[in-house]
């Protein structure tokens, strides 16, 4: 789903590996419309470059795989490690690193429990520590306790 500067790549890429008649590149979709998508999906995938942006952001799309219930496949970079509990609810490998993706991605789908698991493991994260219940909770109490008065806010 999606496009971008690497969706023709991704293309060209498909087809020299004789794959494309097994992939459906869908372009720009919906985001009402991701989830009929994305639901059938084991894995999803977040490679982001090491760059200062990447570093400094939370990538949402990373919570959305995990709330699904695929098993996310990150890079290395900033935070996203920690999100997928270092390897317990997901695999990250390092940026730019294409062998070692395809080496993730091949380990996982030889692995369907390991798969399963991760996949289990995600969806429990997204739903106790990332939901936005628990995250709008855990924002209440900080205010509480640094004492501020939250009337004011």
């Amino acid at each position: 789903m999606g496009g971008g500067s690497a969706l023709q790549a991704a293309k060209d890429l498909a087809r020299e590996l004789k794959i494309d008649q097994a992939i459906t590149f869908t372009g720009w979709i919906d985001v009402r419309d991701a989830q009929q998508h994305v639901r059938f999906a084991d894995i999803a995938i977040c490679c982001q470059p090491d760059i200062p942006t990447v570093r400094a952001a939370s990538n949402l799309k990373v919570f959305q795989y995990m709330a699904m219930g695929s098993v996310p496949v990150v890079s290395d970079v900033g935070d996203l490690k920690s999100y997928i509990q270092d390897g317990k609810a997901g695999v990250a490998v390092p940026a730019g690193d294409s062998a070692r993706l395809a080496q993730a991605l091949i380990e996982l789908l030889q692995n369907p429990r390991r798969r399963r698991e991760m996949a289990a493991r995600a969806r429990h994260q997204a739903e106790t520590v990332y939901s936005w219940d628990s995250l709008g909770n855990g924002l209440e109490l900080f205010v509480r306790n640094a004492g501020v008065d939250h009337g004011k806010i």
